[in-house]
């Protein structure tokens, strides 16, 4: 959710003029990654390619913070065993990032409490530190409610919201009582509802409801890996984490496959503007074969 965002030339612009302060210390071949990033970001995805310790990293949080200081949203999906690196990129930038997301658990835990004063939801952080494995929740038809009930509880708020009332026997069905999960889905509704009608966001929300049966959407074992409400659940997840308008993929050619957990974070969960930009960024260019590259590119859009 960023309708401030400023624009790809202006992140250009912001890109360039880092290239040449000394705000960040850039050694001479990032500096030049960064104009040639600037040159291609107001057109397409680029991929950065170099082997370990070349500096990917600080290239790719340069463009995070000029993303941001152009009031857009970033999103860096990196592999598990690698956010504290991130992070310490990151703060030496000066740029303000919660811990790596890793499950379900974490995600709702920002919703313990309804209480202002409790952590900011995931939709106001303007970076997210993601795992590549976040998306691989084991759910099936003995999966405690909490893990799958978000779907059915944020369709029935957004329901109440834009018809004046929940959906029949939604009041005391025991599954869907679940506190953190009550709170991200009012909240999540909230935000969606006060951000302005022809906002990305509101076409997503509304594809998702129109998606989800109910009371079908009850049924726990409809969320297993391939069963048809498990997309739509990811979304829901998505919608909690908002929009945004940079996709960084660290180690991208990694994770193959239509199903694997990458994917899904590219395709299912981690929601983009209509008018985003991904990176992937690779540690192995030369060992890379041509399915990897194409798949890569793929992620690149």
């Amino acid at each position: 959710m960023s309708p401030g965002f400023e624009g790809w030339q202006s992140v250009a612009s912001r890109l360039r003029d880092l290239a040449d302060g000394t705000e960040m210390e850039l050694n001479g071949g990032q500096r030049a990654s960064l104009g040639a990033i600037a040159d291609r970001i107001n057109r397409n995805g680029v991929i950065i390619a170099d082997e370990v310790g070349m500096g990917k990293t600080r290239i790719a949080v340069a463009l995070a913070k000029c993303v941001t200081d152009a009031h857009g949203r970033v999103a860096i999906l990196v592999p598990p065993g690698l956010g504290y690196q991130w992070g310490d990129e990151l703060r030496i930038a000066g740029v303000d990032a919660p811990l790596v997301l890793r499950s379900l658990w974490q995600f709702l835990k920002a919703w313990e409490s309804d209480e202002e004063n409790q952590q900011r939801p995931w939709f106001k952080e303007k970076v997210m530190l993601v795992s590549h494995a976040f998306a691989n929740w084991r759910l099936g038809s003995r999966s405690e409610a909490w893990r799958w009930a978000l779907l059915p509880v944020l369709y029935a708020y957004w329901r109440k919201r834009i018809s004046s009332g929940f959906p029949r026997g939604y009041h005391g069905n025991q599954m869907l009582s679940d506190s953190w999960v009550q709170n991200a889905a009012q909240s999540i509704s909230r935000a969606v509802f006060d951000t302005p009608v022809e906002h990305h966001y509101h076409g997503l929300i509304e594809e998702l409801a129109d998606k989800t049966p109910w009371p079908g959407a009850m049924d726990a074992g409809e969320y297993e890996r391939n069963a048809k409400l498990r997309p739509w659940l990811e979304r829901a997840v998505g919608l909690g984490l908002g929009v945004f308008d940079l996709v960084i993929t660290d180690e991208a050619h990694k994770s193959r496959g239509q199903e694997s957990g990458l994917n899904r974070l590219l395709e299912q969960i981690v929601l983009r503007s209509c008018d985003a930009r991904r990176i992937a960024m690779t540690a192995t260019p030369v060992e890379l074969d041509a399915q990897q590259w194409t798949q890569m590119l793929g992620r690149i859009g």
